[in-house]
This record gives structure tokens, sequence and C-alpha cells, in this order.
């Protein structure tokens, strides 16, 4: 019989390794670094527009974490164009 739920092969590469860092950061600041990143090693069809308006950018949480979901949604983005966009 096998149990009810996702297997550890299926969640296996989601699972977080180490330890959750939780920080005070700007978030604006994390989106500045992932947009320069994404800029210089994408392809250069692509065109990348930010707009940053929180009025409190400081959050609480893992800035690791939330770099990697950002870059995660980039590429993610970036392989949805292929032609590139914007």
């Amino acid at each position: 019989m096998r149990a009810a739920g996702p297997d550890v092969e299926t969640v296996g590469p989601y699972a977080r390794k180490g330890k959750i860092e939780m920080a005070v950061f700007d978030l604006h600041r994390i989106i500045g670094d992932v947009v320069d990143i994404c800029t210089h090693t994408m392809d250069k069809k692509i065109t990348i527009h930010q707009e940053l308006a929180a009025s409190r950018a400081t959050i609480l949480g893992d800035r690791n974490q939330l770099q990697n979901a950002l870059i995660n949604l980039a590429v993610n983005a970036k392989d949805a164009m292929p032609d590139g966009g914007d």
C-alpha cells in the first residue's frame, strides 16, 4: 500500500536545504539586485521594467529565499518569451 500525499522523490527538489535566516531588509534593494543579475545574464532581446513604489519596503524574511524565488520567476518569464519581449 502507498501512503496518501506526495512522496519524497516528488517533494525533494523543492525542499529547502539549510537554515532559514530571518532578517529585516529592503525589498526594493532585493528587487534591484535581481534585476541587475537578470539584465547582465539574460538575452538582450528581453527588456526588464521595474516600478518600485512601496511606501514601506522594509520586510522581515529570508533574503536568499526571496532572491531565489524572484530569480526563478524571472527565468520562467524568460523561457516563456523565446523571441524576446517586455
